[in-house]
């Protein structure tokens, strides 16, 4: 059994085994971890918000209807040309023939048949059409 006699606050003198012991503890330096680690978690817990809100405004923007046909007959309907044609656009984009078509200027026929064919009917809608040959001059002009 060992009896610790506090001489100073931070010493203690334990006298039955003649040995000081020091508090080396440094508490202003915890307290100090303890702030930066409440600020620390406060920041994530607000990057973490403005990330969800990101995520939400980014699935708003790129999220199109299942189905292309009812969302573009009712911009049709409702006189929103504009809207409809941006809706072609990204669906159009999500297609597996998109990069082959508008990036490749070699043989990328079938892939430009393809997209034509299934867009074909709202391209007649909204009177537009692919024009494949300015593209190309496009992709050769780029190359060079």
């Amino acid at each position: 059994m060992s009896i610790f006699v506090v001489a100073k606050s931070n010493t203690a003198y334990c006298p039955l085994n003649n040995i000081i012991i020091m508090d080396t503890v440094n508490y202003e330096a915890i307290e100090g971890i303890i702030y930066l680690g409440i600020i620390l978690d406060l920041v994530t817990l607000i990057c973490f918000f403005v990330l969800c809100y990101n995520v939400s405004k980014i699935k708003k923007q790129i999220a199109v209807d299942k189905d292309i046909k009812a969302a573009f007959s009712m911009y049709i309907s409702l006189g929103e040309y504009e809207k409809a044609k941006e809706l072609l656009f990204h669906e159009i984009m999500k297609q597996n023939e998109y990069l082959a078509s508008f990036t490749y200027n070699g043989n990328n026929s079938p892939q430009r048949a393809v997209l034509k064919r299934t867009f074909k009917p709202y391209f007649d809608i909204l009177n537009m059409d692919f024009d494949f040959e300015t593209v190309d001059k496009f992709i050769v002009a780029l190359e060079k």
